[in-house]
């Protein structure tokens, strides 16, 4: 019979509870197999993987051809800062920034990053008169912060005066998305 677990990692808590939940409620004893690995391996793929030394960072650029020949597909901004009927709640206390790669890496098509605590974003893209892919990235562990540009090879001596697409935060974590293959917009208002 499936056993419930707990991890320290809350991405492994919320899945395992979502497993054995939907183990319980759904699956009969004779497929109870079948059924498991289907949804294992299906919960997989949207895992929250967090960078958070020089090792992360080495192995997701590794992961994903240091984004050659990908391009960013769509970024969605979210402050924290709002206003209802009766107040208004100025202060960016969220500041996450999640944005969908496309491309061919070694496991997926399409990849979502989600940067967390973004202190900020410049964004230069190509109008139509010129492709948008991107040939190499460059991704630097500096201090407290991590910082994401569209521009390989770059040094930490590069940051201050590069010019094209970059973007600073606190934190990153990264899934395989490839629900969002294509151009199908993912982050669509209700």
């Amino acid at each position: 019979m499936f056993k419930r677990t707990t991890h320290q990692n809350s991405n492994h808590a919320v899945a395992d509870d979502f497993l054995y939940w939907t183990f319980r409620r759904c699956c009969r004893e004779e497929t109870h197999h079948e059924f498991l690995v289907i949804v294992m391996n299906k919960g997989e793929k949207h895992m929250w993987n967090e960078i958070v030394n020089e090792n992360d960072l080495t192995d997701f650029m590794d992961l994903h051809y240091k984004f050659h020949d990908s391009c960013i597909k769509e970024m969605k901004y979210i402050s924290g800062a709002y206003a209802n009927e009766k107040i208004m709640h100025p202060i960016n206390d969220q500041r996450i920034l999640k944005m969908i790669v496309q491309g061919k890496f070694k496991k997926s098509d399409v990849i979502e990053l989600e940067f967390v605590g973004l202190k900020y974003l410049k964004l230069l893209p190509s109008d139509e008169n010129y492709t948008c892919e991107i040939l190499e990235a460059s991704m630097i562990l500096k201090e407290d912060y991590i910082f994401w540009c569209d521009c390989g090879g770059l040094s930490e001596g590069d940051l201050e005066n590069y010019t094209g697409t970059m973007i600073c935060a606190s934190k990153i974590r990264w899934r395989a998305a490839d629900e969002y293959i294509g151009s199908k917009e993912a982050y669509v208002s209700i």
